[in-house]
């Protein structure tokens, strides 16, 4: 009898515990919707520090002139949005990202002219 107690017990500790781990995560998403005014396909690249504090490159396809990207974030972070073109150079800019959606509107000849919503920091 005590040997099932025991087993029931841990077993409830442990789905307690995966549980609590995939709401942290959850909690630490984030969704990054973008529209590039001006340009209908192409790459798109998010360069940000992961939650384990190794800088993610990550590359999403231009659809329509609208992208996503999704990731984990430990706190509000400070990223790279960059979109490479045919003539090897780029456009860029520097925004944060929090967990929770944001979206972003760029055009495509002036990446600084970028509208960002959805965040709570000022």
């Amino acid at each position: 009898m005590n040997k099932t107690i025991l087993i029931l017990l841990c077993y409830n500790l442990v789905s307690y515990c995966a549980v609590a781990q995939k709401d942290v995560e959850i909690a630490q998403t984030f969704h990054l919707y973008g529209k590039i005014i001006g340009r209908d396909t192409g790459n798109i690249v998010l360069l940000y520090p992961t939650t384990n504090n190794q800088w993610k490159r990550d590359t999403c396809q231009i659809s329509n002139g609208q992208f996503l990207f999704t990731g984990m974030l430990n706190q509000p972070t400070f990223c790279h949005l960059i979109r490479p073109n045919i003539a090897c150079n780029y456009a860029d800019i520097y925004i944060y990202i929090e967990k929770g959606t944001q979206s972003v509107e760029l055009y495509d000849t002036n990446f600084n002219n970028y509208s960002l919503t959805g965040r709570n920091i000022a």
